[in-house]
């Protein structure tokens, strides 16, 4: 067998799956750029954030209880 052959050949291999990645790198960089959310909100608020503005909301009702 032929050392040199078979070193030859992985080196052609490591290559080619290293282009293989580029480009699919590049194809994933250039979609999510130019993807289009369509105005989606993702965040999701935790439950200390929504105690929090419940707190908030009761308070700005006792205010304007009070203020009228």
């Amino acid at each position: 067998m032929n050392w040199q052959a078979l070193g030859s050949m992985g080196w052609l291999l490591l290559i080619f799956m290293i282009v293989i990645c580029l480009i699919a790198f590049i194809f994933h960089s250039v979609g999510t750029f130019f993807k289009d959310n369509g105005g989606d909100n993702t965040y999701t608020p935790t439950r200390k954030e929504r105690n929090i503005e419940q707190k908030l909301d009761r308070i700005i009702e006792l205010l304007e209880k009070e203020k009228n």
